[in-house]
């Protein structure tokens, strides 16, 4: 690798036997991390511009059928000091939340996304497929993400990582000294 690659995560044991609150509660996750992770986002752009992160950052969050688990991975030059950054907006995140201007945003950017999904044969067979894998109803998604609210979105972001630790990988390039 020509610059350091950085992936940090928790794992969430949450599980559920509604499928739609199990849907519910991945897009409430996804909802989080677009609001701090996304280009147009105020942490993403402080990242960026303080040097931290070299090209983007991508967050994800995954649901199994025992767990779930978040992740997000950057290059960068200054991968401690990029840890340390994001968890502690996170683990802050009553301090730090986004406004309802930002949130309602998002949510928009997610209804469309998933409205975009039905545009392709392909993206509708994998959409089901991996609907099916983790026990959600790709055709309910569009009226919970319409029917979260900023209340609701601000209670979960609060809640999300309370009592959680983070773990960190760094795949440093062969020619450089780990700091």
């Amino acid at each position: 690798v020509a610059s350091p690659m950085v992936a940090f995560g928790i794992k969430d044991l949450m599980v559920f036997d509604d499928r739609d609150a199990r849907t519910r509660y991945g897009i409430l996750a996804e909802m989080l991390g677009k609001c701090y992770f996304s280009r147009s986002a105020e942490f993403y752009n402080a990242l960026y511009d303080e040097g931290l992160i070299t090209k983007s950052i991508s967050y994800s969050f995954d649901m199994l059928g025992s767990c779930s688990y978040l992740m997000i991975s950057a290059e960068s030059d200054q991968p401690k000091a990029l840890f340390e950054r994001t968890t502690n907006l996170l683990k802050n995140i009553p301090q730090n939340l986004p406004s309802e201007e930002d949130f309602v945003r998002i949510k928009r950017v997610m209804y469309a996304n998933h409205i975009r999904n039905f545009d392709s044969t392909e993206s509708i067979a994998f959409s089901l497929t991996e609907s099916f894998l983790q026990g959600s109803e790709i055709f309910t998604v569009g009226d919970i993400i319409s029917s979260i609210t900023y209340e609701e979105f601000t209670r979960f972001a609060c809640a999300f990582f309370e009592g959680k630790e983070f773990a960190l990988s760094v795949i440093y390039p062969s020619n450089k000294e780990v700091s």
